[in-house]
């Protein structure tokens, strides 16, 4: 959807507040001057914050796997130490460069190379958010460990893939500063939900795991989709609805299934506190 809107004159705007511009792609500004002017604390530049999830009900959606997951359907979510799921650790303490020495000055080239330092890297990691397209959460804030300052929390939406005529069960759980009377799925062209609608109110806290959710491709699709969920609530005879959780779903037809041949081999190593060589059991 595009909108052009062509002005003879002048346009002039009186802000009481912010005015503040998102978008997914650039922002352009064309004249015979451009003019910023930072009255108190001048122009600053830097790395975009995210475009925010304007919601009229104060409720967060996170989605995960469920809680016996062993990776038999792809499922990527933005790592946050929220579930016990193996691997979980939270991607800012964990995305980092490997060294050769404590200070930190040669990087390791072998990727077979499992012992040396390591040194989180705040770019790598700002690069690896932008992966999941995040929105930042207007109500609700959190401190930021690398400033000590308050800041908006973010919105990490994880990544499916599923292909057409197969079933994936996940969870969720959810953040609720205010109540809404039920979850909705957003109808798909291309996925199906059992169950689509969940009756929530009255709770303030969904814990994970509670509920369980089935998601089914019925067709597929050449470009990466979004699944859609909102919380609805009547409130003085009008009914009120807001987004509050989304998927990303990588696209599924024929140009990007890929297949791989795997063989599997035998190996023997030492074992930790042995000198001895140990059979891998493990297949």
């Amino acid at each position: 959807m595009s909108k052009i809107t062509i002005v003879g004159g002048n346009i002039i705007e009186r802000i009481g507040g912010k005015d503040l511009s998102f978008a997914r792609g650039e922002i352009i500004n064309i004249g015979s001057s451009v003019i910023q002017t930072g009255k108190e604390k001048g122009v600053s530049y830097g790395i975009p914050r995210f475009t925010p999830l304007i919601q009229q009900i104060k409720l967060i959606v996170n989605f995960r796997p469920k809680k016996d997951w062993k990776g038999e359907f792809g499922f990527d979510w933005m790592r946050q130490d929220d579930t016990k799921l193996f691997n979980d650790n939270k991607f800012i303490d964990i995305v980092a460069y490997q060294y050769t020495d404590s200070k930190y000055t040669t990087k390791v080239k072998s990727h077979n190379q499992y012992d040396g330092y390591f040194k989180t890297d705040k770019t790598m990691y700002d690069n690896l958010k932008k992966l999941y397209k995040p929105f930042s959460i207007p109500w609700k804030t959190i401190k930021d460990t690398r400033t000590g300052k308050e800041k908006h929390a973010e919105y990490y939406p994880p990544w499916l893939s599923i292909k057409k005529d197969k079933e994936v069960e996940i969870t969720f759980f959810a953040e609720i500063e205010e109540e809404a009377d039920y979850l909705e799925f957003s109808k798909s062209d291309y996925f199906t939900f059992t169950p689509n609608t969940i009756e929530i109110k009255g709770q303030k806290k969904i814990p994970l795991d509670k509920y369980k959710i089935t998601i089914k491709c019925v067709k597929e699709f050449s470009s990466d989709q979004t699944i859609d969920l909102k919380a609805f609530k009547e409130e003085k005879g009008t009914k009120i609805e807001s987004l509050v959780g989304k998927i990303n779903v990588w696209a599924n037809d024929k140009s990007k299934q890929k297949k791989k041949d795997v063989v599997f081999v035998e190996i023997r190593t030492l074992a930790i506190s042995s000198k001895k060589e140990k059979k891998n059991n493990n297949r």
